[in-house]
C-alpha cells in the first residue's frame, strides 16, 4: 500500500471520528433538551388538573377546645350547609359560654368574618337562645350568602364581645 492511501485513509478516519463525535453531542444535547421539554410538560399537565380539597357537604358542627378561663368561651360552631353553592345562603351558628356574666347587654355582639378567594363578607349574628345557672349559654345565628369563589382560601372567623371580654376562633375549610 502506497503512502499517499495510508494518508488518505487516516484521514478519512478522523474526518468519521470527528463527525461521529460531532454527532454524539449533538445527539445529547437534542436529549437533555427534551428530557427537560418532557418534564415542564407533565408540570404544566399536573398544573391543569388541579382540583381543590373536596369540602365535607350539608351542616357540619366543630367543638372547640380552650382555655376554660377564657371568657367569654367559643364551644361550638355550626356552618349548613358547609359547602355552600354560588349564590346560596349559608347558616352559621355558634354556641358561646360565659361565666362572668348571668345577663346580656347591649353590647354583646358576635361576628362571623367569612373571607373567600377575593371577598371578605362580615356577617353580625342574632341571639337567638340564651340559658344556665352556673354560667351563661348563648346561641347566636347568622345567614349569608355566597358570591365569590372560594378554590384556594375558604376561612370563618367567629369573633365574640362580651362586657367583660373578648375572644375569636378561626376555622379553615382550605
Amino acid at each position: 500500500m502506497s503512502k499517499r492511501k495510508i494518508i488518505l485513509i487516516v484521514i478519512i478516519s478522523a474526518a468519521l471520528i470527528v463527525t461521529g463525535l460531532f454527532v454524539y453531542e449533538k445527539y445529547d444535547k437534542v436529549m437533555k433538551i427534551k428530557g427537560h421539554s418532557q418534564r415542564l410538560q407533565s408540570a404544566m399537565e399536573a398544573a391543569k388538573v388541579f382540583e381543590p380539597p373536596t369540602l365535607l357537604s350539608g351542616e357540619q358542627t366543630y367543638e372547640i377546645y380552650a382555655d376554660p378561663t377564657i371568657n367569654p368561651q367559643i364551644l361550638e360552631v355550626t356552618v349548613n350547609p358547609q359547602d355552600v353553592e354560588m349564590g346560596e345562603n349559608q347558616i352559621i351558628t355558634v354556641k358561646i359560654r360565659n361565666d362572668q356574666t348571668d345577663s346580656i347587654t347591649e353590647h354583646d355582639q358576635v361576628t362571623a368574618e367569612v373571607t373567600t378567594d377575593t371577598k371578605l363578607a362580615i356577617i353580625p349574628l342574632q341571639l337567638t337562645k340564651a340559658e344556665g345557672e352556673d354560667a351563661l349559654i348563648t346561641y347566636w345565628s347568622g345567614i349569608w350568602q355566597r358570591e365569590d369563589d372560594y378554590n384556594f382560601i375558604y376561612e370563618l372567623k367567629i369573633k365574640a364581645k362580651y362586657n367583660k371580654g373578648e375572644n375569636s376562633v378561626v376555622l379553615g375549610f382550605k
